[in-house]
């Protein structure tokens, strides 16, 4: 014997949901099997977010939505010493190599910046091309990463956010 069910729906409200609520949630029923948390504390104000200055002019929900929204800043795992193994190198050549491609890399930024205020993404691609060969021969992971996700990129926008996470790569070597 099968017994009928009947579906349930919940309901939250994520405005009310505290990150660090010093207080259990307060959780009723209603008579159509909904469930309504309410919590007793203050809702989250723009002030309780860091005051960046991405988030100037920015209030209330805009804040939180900002600041919530935001990529977290990549972190780079880079072992010359494993990538001298792998190569076969010396660690000082391995450094030397590595010192050249961030003075290369950095010295395409200004390119980079060029080609996107231009919207020729060809341009972007031969440049990602050049660098990712030399990042996959060092075997710098995340910046070959990035620069695959430039490769891919079909528009100025996103193109210029995989570009500010392949600086910050670059800048972390």
């Amino acid at each position: 014997m099968v017994a009928d069910s009947a579906e349930e729906s919940i309901e939250i409200d994520l405005h009310t949901i505290k990150e660090e609520s010093p207080q259990e949630p307060e959780i009723t029923f209603d008579d159509d099997l909904m469930i309504d948390i309410k919590n007793d504390t203050d809702e989250l104000l723009a002030d309780d977010i860091s005051d960046e200055d991405e988030f100037e002019g920015l209030s209330g929900e805009q804040a939180k939505d900002a600041h919530i929204n935001r990529a977290p800043t990549p972190i780079l795992h880079y072992d010359a010493s494993s990538a001298s193994l792998e190569l076969g190198l010396s660690s000082g050549f391995v450094d030397e190599l590595v010192k050249e491609f961030v003075q290369e890399a950095k010295s395409f930024h200004p390119k980079f910046d060029k080609a996107f205020s231009d919207d020729d993404l060809l341009t972007v691609q031969n440049l990602s091309i050049e660098l990712k060969g030399a990042s996959d021969n060092l075997r710098i992971h995340e910046i070959s990463s990035a620069l695959q996700t430039l490769l891919r990129c079909d528009n100025s926008t996103s193109g210029k956010k995989a570009l500010d996470e392949l600086y910050s790569l670059i800048d972390q070597l």
